[in-house]
């Protein structure tokens, strides 16, 4: 186990997208689909044969990352994110065109985040970070990695100094302390290079009592954690290959269709609408006509 963390967090998934939708998947849980990896407890158990896609197909895909659960491997649990797992997730999507990272976390190890954070700057894809629910701790260090940063108007965010357990002699307990102090250096400048502030100011925020600063999505946009806030659903992307790609649920299709006739409606249809209906109600014999109640 690492004795320093960043937090608590993790589960991770992805799938690719093309021009027939998606063509790939990996899981967890020992879940295998047909086109993926399958994964358990943040380690590679098996590689499908099936998940080797031609390089056209890759080359106009949407990459998928899901920052779902803790970060770092938990031996309790059997569960988390790790740099192994996220090594060969990415590893399945090599030559996709983007990458949605989706983030709802609380955080974890802190080292694993860095190693996490490394590999999604070194992959060769634009990257899109969306804060679906809770970006914490150590999540928010991997969400740095994104070209673009988005967040859901109800997401979260938090910011606090690296903490850790100790035990051993005064010069161990010092060890350590120093190293706290190094590792909250490290994410502050990681912190700055995204904000465009200083990095004395966000150690600030991590120093906030007493638990770190916590942020609504306006207050990240102000501060520059994240670009937008949106609520469009993630990129397919580019003009019409973006089109192409864009799949839409018929709920969304259906909501949108009920909200085009309702703007269709006048105030003076509504009200010519609302008087036949009461003609009805007061039309003795009319079908389907309830008795009146006393």
């Amino acid at each position: 186990m690492n004795p320093l963390t960043h937090g608590r967090a993790v589960r991770i998934a992805s799938k690719f997208r093309g021009p027939a939708g998606r063509f790939g998947l990996m899981g967890f849980n020992g879940r295998q689909d047909r086109f993926g990896l399958v994964l358990s407890g943040g380690r590679k158990v098996r590689a499908d044969a099936a998940a080797a896609e031609s390089t056209e197909q890759k080359a106009s895909a949407i990459g998928e990352l899901f920052i779902y659960e803790p970060i770092g491997w938990d031996c309790w649990t059997d569960s988390g994110i790790t740099g192994d797992s996220v090594r060969d997730a990415l590893a399945a999507m090599a030559g996709v065109k983007t990458l949605n990272i989706f983030v709802n976390c609380e955080g974890g190890d802190v080292f694993e985040a860095k190693s996490i954070y490394t590999q999604l700057k070194r992959f060769e894809a634009r990257k899109i970070v969306h804060v679906d629910g809770i970006a914490a701790s150590a999540a928010t260090f991997i969400a740095m990695a994104g070209d673009v940063v988005k967040t859901s108007p109800v997401g979260t965010w938090m910011v606090h100094q690296a903490w850790s357990g100790a035990a051993g002699r005064a010069v161990d307990l010092r060890a350590v302390a120093d190293l706290l102090d190094l590792e909250n250096n490290t994410i502050a400048e990681t912190y700055a290079r995204k904000t465009k502030r200083p990095v004395e100011e966000m150690l600030a925020l991590m120093a906030a009592p007493p638990d770190g600063t916590w942020m609504n999505a306006a207050k990240a946009l102000e501060l520059g954690f994240t670009d937008e806030i949106v609520e469009d659903p993630p990129e397919e992307g580019d003009g019409e290959e973006g089109a192409k790609n864009s799949v839409r649920s018929p709920l969304f299709n259906a909501l949108e269709l009920t909200q085009k006739r309702l703007k269709g409606f006048s105030p003076a249809t509504v009200l010519k609408a609302k008087a036949e209906m009461a003609r009805r109600r007061n039309s003795p014999g009319q079908p389907g006509t309830p008795p009146a109640s006393r």
